[in-house]
């Protein structure tokens, strides 16, 4: 593509400008062209509780270990962030509008794919009766509570994109299974949990960024 015979924005979008060349010459692989995340390059792990001990142990003995789940039962995974509402000071006729912290925890909607094993039917069974007994009796919360979920997004290099920690995560509710003579596809279950806490680090645009900065300090340096 010829310069000068397009908008410098399109140099930008397919990475042929002038300023495009430079900044791959600074950061080698971390190229400001256009790109794209696919969505089902993704993976999640639900690390598993190697050493439990105290009241951990005592849930485990009384409704066994947790299923492994595979980073491929998961198929669709929605993960909300913070939510503010807009709130209002009246300063005589002028107002003056600031965000305030809206949320109750986040609600976190996994969608699973069954196996031949039925793990997350069991799965399901396992959160629940993890949280109650029979007897009608409640699990204290930090026993009960997923400590850690992890989801990775990755590039066509396998290079992480979104990195995600999901904290304390407890059993809401579900849907399925989808079953039906009149279905060929899998069976599938949705599951809505709770979190108290989600972390997100995003280490190429972290990096991108760094970079510019840098340059962009070093060009001020120059007047």
């Amino acid at each position: 593509m010829p310069y000068g015979l397009t908008a410098l924005q399109l140099q930008d979008f397919f990475g042929t400008g002038q300023s495009g060349y430079i900044q791959k010459a600074q950061i080698g692989p971390l190229q400001f062209s256009k790109s794209i995340q696919h969505s089902f390059r993704f993976f999640v792990t639900f690390p598993p509780d190697l050493l439990p001990s105290g009241n951990k142990l005592l849930l485990y003995k009384r409704i066994g270990y947790p299923p492994i789940i595979r980073s491929w039962h998961v198929v669709n995974i929605d993960i909300p962030s913070l939510e503010f509402k807009p709130e209002q000071q009246n300063y005589g006729p002028l107002a003056r509008n600031f965000p305030s912290l809206e949320m109750d925890g986040f609600k976190v909607k996994i969608e699973f794919e069954e196996d031949q094993n039925g793990t997350i039917a069991y799965f399901i069974n396992w959160l629940i009766r993890s949280m109650i007994d029979k007897r009608g009796l409640y699990t204290p919360p930090d026993t009960c509570k997923i400590p850690v979920m992890i989801l990775i997004c990755e590039d066509e290099m396998g290079l992480p994109i979104n990195m995600y920690t999901i904290h304390d995560m407890f059993y809401l509710s579900n849907d399925g299974p989808n079953l039906g003579y009149d279905k060929n596809e899998s069976v599938k279950y949705s599951i809505a949990f709770n979190a108290d806490r989600i972390n997100s680090f995003q280490p190429k645009a972290w990096a991108i960024a760094k970079a510019g900065g840098y340059l962009a300090q070093k060009a001020s340096n120059l007047f």
